[in-house]
């Protein structure tokens, strides 16, 4: 009954309205989006014109949800519906909008007699907000971390093992052309002068512990590379 009932009130409005309309010879519609706290967007058209007797006069044409994307197509069809229903397409000569780009677009679709305005009251509002940003939010950034440390998974892990086993094959087979052993052992001139020539085996041990510093050196720089 409800239902009925609105229905019925609203065909009643919308022919009071075309007659009211019926002598004015030309129109000028503002329109504009909303959304509410369910983010449900609901569209408006409000029409200008002067009466016979120069009276400025100004009517909600149309209100409700407006469900489908809001595409330039989809908006220029909605509102070339509902000027056509009331029967003053022909006569609108100029719509105000906002500069959104949809919007911008949607005169490509409607007759090219139509002329666009860009709402005065939409550009206020980019200027007081976007001009000294009111709400322009500070950037967060990211607060400064440490150098990350390399991090390997169970496979990186198996390859690196891999890869430290194949070190440990070519070490074995590492030629004095590739590390010069004698040329690099760090012994010192004055301890070795101490040692009798019974201590041969001792000069023999600092060398091979020297030995070992480089041959470890030198790993630590291979796998420094394949990684």
């Amino acid at each position: 009954m409800l239902k009925k009932n609105l229905k019925r009130l609203k065909n009643l409005h919308t022919n009071k309205l075309i007659l009211e309309l019926k002598d004015v010879e030309t129109i000028n519609i503002t329109t504009d989006f909303w959304s509410n706290r369910s983010n449900q967007s609901f569209m408006v058209l409000t029409d200008h014109y002067y009466s016979n007797d120069l009276d400025l006069k100004s009517t909600i044409l149309h209100y409700s949800s407006f469900s489908q994307s809001h595409t330039a197509r989809n908006i220029a069809n909605a509102i070339k519906s509902k000027l056509q229903e009331l029967r003053i397409y022909h006569k609108i000569h100029c719509i105000v909008c906002d500069g959104a780009p949809n919007m911008l677009k949607i005169f490509s679709y409607l007759d090219p007699e139509i002329k666009r305005i860009w709402c005065i009251a939409h550009r206020l509002h980019l200027i007081i907000c976007n001009g000294p940003d009111l709400w322009d939010k500070a950037k967060s950034f990211p607060p400064p971390t440490a150098p990350s440390t390399l991090t390997t998974t169970n496979s990186s892990q198996q390859q690196l093992d891999t890869e430290a086993s194949d070190d440990d094959d070519e070490i074995e087979g590492i030629a004095d052309s590739d590390i010069d052993m004698n040329s690099s052992v760090d012994v010192d001139s004055q301890q070795v002068s101490n040692f009798n020539d019974d201590d041969d085996q001792n000069v023999k041990m600092l060398t091979k512990i020297n030995k070992k510093k480089k041959v470890n050196h030198w790993v630590m720089k291979h796998r420094t590379l394949k990684i």
